[in-house]
């Protein structure tokens, strides 16, 4: 909608305590299209909901000990896998939810996380990209160790080929298979990083 509103939207949070969604659909994708939901957000003017990261994502290792979790998303394992706790309903799940959406004249963003993974640092678990090949999805610096300029202990490395290919393939997916009209990326600047410095001719950019 022209002047609409962009909403920003944790998909878990925000249904969670809706009484008019049943029990088993609160805190997941599905619910949003709940017509209480949809009919909160009309009401609102909103003209696009940009959910925060609906992909798989773990907790980062300080967290439970403090007997915390991590309830915004932004520590993904993979980048196309939808978290079956937010999409028990998978990819059609999502697809459903957006085209509801859209028919009441609300668009979907996807808020997506390329700039590091849950992996961490070195002591970090080896549960996606690590394992695949972990000098070519992360940045090293000149002595080996990870590079950490995204402040999570380590950075994807946005200017390998596997890289781009991965992060435009994902796009399309969720473009695609689930209809989504847009996305916003989190700490972008990392997409346009070449050899750890920020070029806006950056390959993955163009």
């Amino acid at each position: 909608r022209p002047g609409g509103l962009i909403y920003e939207v944790p998909g878990r949070a925000f249904t969670m305590f809706q009484p008019q969604i049943p029990k088993h659909q609160r805190g997941t994708i599905a619910a949003l299209a709940h017509p209480a939901v949809v009919e909160h957000l009309r009401k609102l003017g909103v003209g696009a909901v940009e959910l925060m990261p609906v992909t798989a994502s773990i907790d980062e290792r300080h967290l439970p000990p403090l007997g915390l979790r991590n309830a915004w998303g932004y520590n993904p394992v993979t980048f196309m896998a939808l978290d079956p706790r937010l999409a028990p309903g998978g990819l059609a799940e999502l697809r459903k939810t957006v085209a509801t959406l859209r028919e009441a004249g609300i668009g979907v963003i996807l808020d997506l996380v390329f700039n590091h993974t849950g992996e961490s640092d070195r002591l970090g678990p080896t549960l996606s990209l690590r394992g695949l090949d972990n000098r070519a999805y992360y940045r090293h610096g000149a002595d080996g160790r990870l590079a950490n300029d995204t402040g999570t202990g380590n950075t994807v490395a946005c200017d390998h080929p596997a890289v781009e290919e991965m992060v435009l393939d994902t796009l399309r997916q969720f473009v695609r298979h689930a209809g989504v009209d847009g996305f916003r990326f989190d700490l972008a600047p990392i997409l346009g990083r070449v050899e750890g410095a920020f070029d806006a001719d950056a390959p993955l950019l163009r």
